[in-house]
């Protein structure tokens, strides 16, 4: 019984760093991640999850930023098991909406939490048309291009 517990600890361990390099590693990683992706359109309640395949994934701890989905936010914290982000950005050509964007991912399964939250401007602090997204993703690292 002994040999079989240590047998699943070292299977364990020998799997636990294969989805995002520990930090004093390598400080950079690309990840290919699927999971789901639920919008919710204004006040209205969340639309069906759609599915979500090869989402890109680059974390940059040099530059301390997550890239994903044409997104690209800050690093907010970083510890052995999470690499936590987020960030307000204004865009549009009249700087005309708002983008709010927080998640965290998990440096030993691979599971990202993000939400993105999409509203105008001009109805700060409540947008009642706002667009959220959720994502519920499943990350591997990937081979380098370079």
């Amino acid at each position: 019984m002994r040999w079989t517990v240590i047998a699943i600890l070292l299977a364990l361990l020998s799997t636990a760093g294969q989805y995002l390099p520990a930090a004093e590693n390598e400080p950079n990683a690309v990840l290919s991640c699927d999971g789901t992706l639920t919008p919710t359109y204004g006040e209205t309640k969340p639309a069906d999850p759609q599915p979500i395949e090869n989402m890109s994934v680059v974390v940059n701890l040099d530059e301390r930023t997550v890239s994903f989905m044409g997104y690209v936010t800050r690093v907010k914290d970083v510890d052995a098991a999470t690499v936590s982000f987020g960030s307000k950005q204004i865009g549009g050509l009249d700087l005309d909406y708002s983008i709010i964007i927080g998640g965290n991912l998990d440096r030993v399964t691979g599971h990202m939490d993000a939400t993105t939250t999409t509203s105008d401007l001009s109805k700060q602090p409540h947008d009642p048309n706002a667009v959220v997204i959720h994502y519920d993703v499943l990350c591997k690292v990937t081979n380098r291009v370079f």
